[in-house]
C-alpha cells in the first residue's frame, strides 16, 4: 500500500486529501500503458492544455507517450491518469515539481519508469507472414513466439503483459502488424491449434478482435475524408484483416463504413447509393468467398441506379488471408490488393484513387 507522504518544508502537501494521494502514485502501474490517445483526446480527456503536459515532458519526463513513425505523440491511459492526477495536485496548490516529486517518492517504482528498451525493428512483414524469417535474434519475432506460447495455454493475462512490454519499444503499426496479426497468421498454419480439436485459434482470434476493435473504435473513423465503404462478402465470416486495414486507413485520416462480415450483395448496392464512397473494400480469405468476390465485381460494374451514380468507376479494394498465402490468386481480381497485413492498406487506397 502507498504511504501519505509528507514534507517539513511544504505544509501544503499534509493538507492534500489523503485518499487521493493513496490512490494517485500506486494504482498508475494498474492501468494500461497501450498508446492509443492522440494529443487532442488527451486534452478532451484531462482538460490540461496540451503545451503543458508537453512541457511538463520535455522537463520532467512525465507522461512519456510513444511516439509513431510519423513522430506523432500516442498517450495511454496510463498517462492520461497521471496527467489529471498531476493537474488536482497543482489544483490544490502543489507546484508542479512537488507534485512530480510526490508521485515518484512513492513506495512502488515510478509509473513512468522505461521498461529495458530493445532495439526498433522494422522486418519485411509479408516475408516475416509468409514463415520466411526465422532470425531468432529479431526481438519481434521472439515476442511473437512468447505471444503464441501464451494463446496455447489459453493465458490472456500472459498475453496482456508481453502486449504491454511491446509497446514500450515497438512502433504501434509494427504491434498491429507484426506481432497481433503475426500472431494469428501463424497459429491459423498450426494443425494442432486449430479447430475442431483445439480453441487456441478461437482465443487467439477473439484477443487480437478485441484489441482491434479498440483501437479502431478511438481512431475516430467517423470523420475524415472519403468515405471508404469495408465489408466482408457473402458467406465470409472472418473481418480480422479488413479491421487492421481500416485502422490504418482511419490513423491516416479516412472516414470508415465498417460493415463487418457476411454482406449481402443486395445490402453491398443498398450501402454503396447511400453512402456514395469513394472506394470499396472488400474481405474474402477462402477459395469459396474468392469466387464470391470474383463474381461481384462484373455486376457491381452493370449496375446503374439511374441517378448518376456509376458503381462501375468505384475503386475496389480487396484484402485477406488467401491473397498472401496463394498470390496468384490476385492476378484474377480486378481491383486494388490492399497489402499482407493491412500496413500497406493507405498506400493501395491511395493509388486506387490516383493519389500517389
Amino acid at each position: 500500500m502507498c504511504k501519505t507522504l509528507t514534507t517539513h518544508q511544504d505544509s501544503r502537501i499534509i493538507s492534500l486529501r489523503t485518499s487521493r494521494l493513496r490512490w494517485g502514485p500506486c494504482m498508475f502501474e494498474r492501468l494500461s500503458a497501450e498508446p492509443i490517445y492522440n494529443t487532442r483526446a488527451v486534452v478532451r480527456r484531462t482538460g490540461v492544455p496540451a503545451d503543458t503536459f508537453r512541457a511538463w515532458e520535455r522537463r520532467y519526463g512525465v507522461p512519456s507517450p510513444l511516439r509513431t513513425a510519423g513522430n506523432q505523440r500516442l498517450y495511454s491511459e496510463r498517462d492520461i491518469r497521471i496527467i489529471t492526477w498531476l493537474r488536482e495536485q497543482t489544483a490544490v496548490g502543489l507546484t508542479i515539481s512537488q507534485a512530480i516529486h510526490l508521485m515518484r517518492s512513492s513506495k512502488n517504482p515510478a509509473p513512468t519508469a522505461p521498461l529495458p528498451a530493445a532495439p526498433p525493428v522494422e522486418p519485411d512483414i509479408e516475408e516475416v507472414l509468409a514463415g520466411k524469417r526465422s532470425d531468432s535474434h529479431d526481438p519481434l519475432i521472439t515476442q511473437r513466439r512468447r505471444i503464441i506460447d501464451a494463446f496455447s495455454r489459453l493465458d490472456g493475462q500472459a498475453a496482456e503483459h508481453i502486449l504491454q512490454e511491446t509497446y514500450a519499444w515497438a512502433e504501434l503499426e509494427v504491434v498491429l502488424a507484426d506481432l497481433l496479426y503475426g500472431a494469428v497468421s501463424e497459429i491459423v498454419r498450426t494443425p494442432e491449434y486449430l479447430p475442431p480439436h483445439s480453441p487456441v485459434s478461437h482465443f487467439a482470434r477473439a484477443f487480437v478482435q478485441r484489441k482491434f476493435a479498440s483501437l479502431y473504435n478511438l481512431s475516430n473513423p467517423n470523420d475524415g475524408r472519403g468515405p471508404l465503404l469495408a465489408a466482408s462478402v457473402a458467406g465470409e465470416s472472418r473481418d480480422l484483416t479488413l479491421l487492421l486495414s481500416a485502422i490504418f486507413l482511419s490513423r491516416a485520416g479516412y472516414r470508415i463504413v465498417f460493415l463487418g462480415p457476411d454482406l449481402a450483395f443486395e445490402a453491398l448496392t443498398e450501402a454503396i447509393r447511400i453512402v456514395r464512397p469513394v472506394a470499396v473494400c472488400l474481405a474474402a480469405s477462402d477459395e469459396i468467398t474468392v469466387e464470391t468476390l470474383k463474381d461481384w465485381l462484373p455486376k457491381l460494374a452493370n449496375i446503374s441506379d439511374g441517378a448518376g451514380m456509376d458503381y462501375g468507376k468505384i475503386p475496389i479494394c480487396y484484402t485477406g488471408r488467401i491473397f498472401v498465402d496463394q498470390p496468384e490468386i490476385r492476378d484474377q481480381i480486378k481491383g486494388h490488393f490492399l497489402g499482407p497485413s493491412g500496413q500497406n492498406a493507405v498506400e493501395a487506397v491511395e493509388s486506387a484513387l490516383g493519389r500517389r
